[in-house]
């Protein structure tokens, strides 16, 4: 059963050891522009401004949004760190390369979708605990049950 969008989705902290797997798999570089899509507390989105990349997360629930904000500003990462209040399934893909994901199963069916109906060229996802229902990932760490996918279309 879904929820009602307007209440978000349940917030459940990713854990320090799946954080760094995540960060680990998706080898994030300066270029690199990442989306996390239910952003949570912004843990996501502060360790891949730390790690270099450009980060930006959607939050509904305005708590997790505000206490996001302030950790960003606390840790001086306001110019690669930024969280906004939107549903995430209004975000616009079109500009990010990464996408990070600990989201509820049905969301990941809808990423899918957008993902395979568009034109997006050159993608990783790395996704917690649950994974995508046709793309098939390149690698998994088994332990932390964590996905990476790639995604190369050919024009």
């Amino acid at each position: 059963m879904r929820l009602k969008r307007k209440f978000g989705l349940p917030y459940v902290p990713t854990s320090r050891k799946r954080l760094n797997k995540i960060i680990e798999m998706a080898d994030l570089k300066n270029t690199d522009k990442v989306i996390d899509l239910g952003s949570g507390d912004g843990r996501i989105v502060i360790a891949a401004a730390k790690a270099g990349a450009n980060a930006v997360g959607y939050e509904l629930n305005f708590m997790l949004v505000f206490w996001s904000r302030i950790k960003i500003k606390f840790f001086g990462l306001s110019d690669r760190a930024k969280i906004i209040r939107k549903d995430l399934l209004k975000a616009d893909f079109s500009t990010y390369n990464v996408f990070l994901l600990y989201t509820m199963p049905w969301v990941m069916d809808e990423v899918e979708n957008r993902l395979n109906q568009s034109k997006y060229d050159n993608i990783k996802v790395v996704s917690n605990t649950f994974q995508f229902g046709e793309l098939k990932p390149v690698k998994i760490a088994e332990k932390e049950k964590v996905y990476l996918y790639e995604i190369k279309k050919k024009n």
